[in-house]
C-alpha cells in the first residue's frame, strides 16, 4: 500500500483522539495520508493522551527521501473541531518528488504553541529544477491561537535542494490571533 494514499474517514459521532502525535503522511518514503469525514455531520477533538494536555499534528513530517510524488492532507472543513496542540506542522520533509500539504478547517478552535508551513530539513536528496511542493493551511472559520512560537514559513535548511517552495496561510474567517513571531523564508 506505499503507492497509494493511506485515508482515515471520520464517522458522523464524537471523534476524539487522545494521543501524543497525530501523524498523516509522515512515516516511510512513500507514504501519503489524508484525514477527512465520511460524512457531512461529525467533530473531531484531539488531545494528549492524558486527555486534558497539547499534543502534536504533523503531516508530511520525517525522514522521506523519495522522490514519490504525494498529497498529505486534513480536511476538516463543514466540521467542529477542537484542537489543544504543541504545534501544528504542515511539511517539514525531504521529499524529492512535488507534493501538496493540506490543512483546512473552518469551525472550531485550534490553540497551538507555534505552527511550521512548508519546511524542509537538512537531510535528504535534492530537487532538480521544477519540481514544485505547494503547502497550504486554509482557515476559513472558527477561531486559530498560535502561541510564543509562532509561524514558521518556507524555512529551507537544505541547501541541495532547487525546488520550489510555495507555502501559504489563507484566512478567509474566523478569528486568527498569533502572540509570537511570523517567519517567512527565513
Amino acid at each position: 500500500g506505499r503507492a497509494f494514499p493511506q485515508t482515515l474517514k471520520l464517522g458522523n459521532g464524537v471523534n476524539v483522539f487522545n494521543v501524543t502525535t497525530l501523524n498523516i503522511g509522515s512515516m516511510a518514503n512513500r507514504d501519503c495520508g489524508q484525514l477527512t469525514f465520511n460524512t457531512a455531520s461529525g467533530t473531531l477533538t484531539v488531545r494528549a493522551v492524558s486527555g486534558t494536555g497539547r499534543a502534536s499534528v504533523k503531516i508530511g513530517v520525517g525522514t522521506v527521501t523519495t522522490g514519490y510524488v504525494a498529497t498529505n492532507a486534513f480536511n476538516a472543513t463543514g466540521h467542529n473541531i477542537d484542537m489543544l496542540l504543541h504545534t501544528l506542522t504542515i511539511g517539514d520533509e525531504a521529499r524529492g518528488g512535488g507534493s501538496t500539504y493540506l490543512f483546512c478547517f473552518d469551525s472550531g478552535t485550534i490553540d497551538t504553541t507555534g505552527m511550521r508551513i512548508g519546511c524542509r530539513p537538512a537531510a535528504g536528496i535534492p530537487n532538480a529544477a521544477g519540481v514544485t511542493h505547494t503547502y497550504l493551511a486554509s482557515i476559513g472559520g472558527g477561531s486559530l491561537t498560535v502561541g510564543t512560537n509562532g509561524i514558521v514559513m518556507g524555512e529551507n535548511l537544505n541547501s541541495r535542494t532547487n525546488a520550489t517552495i510555495i507555502p501559504t496561510v489563507e484566512i478567509w474567517g474566523g478569528s486568527v490571533t498569533v502572540n509570537g513571531p511570523v517567519y517567512m523564508y527565513r
